[in-house]
């Protein structure tokens, strides 16, 4: 299992790619906090670029809203980053796999 933690989506792609031709069970991306919609398998490799997130998907990447906005507006970086009190969202996938050989069957997105 490959946990890619990067930013541009072609780079998780490129990668996933290489590791879908070496026998990886499960390779999926994280960093972007948005979960993607193009789960599939590869060659028995089970991919999504970004898994998502969990947190409060009302919010600022799980952060309440003020501070990050008065970041951006502004410029200005000092105002702490607190965590958004709003209603928790689970966002992961389901992997499948097979016992005899470890490859991916299916994958299925979790949203909770």
């Amino acid at each position: 299992v490959i946990d890619f933690h990067a930013e541009a989506t072609a780079e998780k792609i490129c990668f996933a790619k290489f590791c879908s031709e070496l026998g990886v069970s499960a390779f999926f991306g994280t960093h972007t906090h948005v979960q993607t919609a193009d789960e599939t398998v590869i060659n028995g490799m089970a991919y999504i670029t970004d898994v998502g997130m969990c947190g409060d998907y009302n919010s600022v990447l799980g952060f309440d809203s003020a501070a990050p906005i008065n970041r951006l507006l502004r410029r200005y970086t000092a105002d702490r980053l607190t965590p958004a009190n709003g209603q928790g969202t689970l966002y992961g996938i389901f992997v499948e796999t097979d016992d005899a050989t470890g490859l991916a069957l299916s994958i299925q997105q979790v949203k909770i």
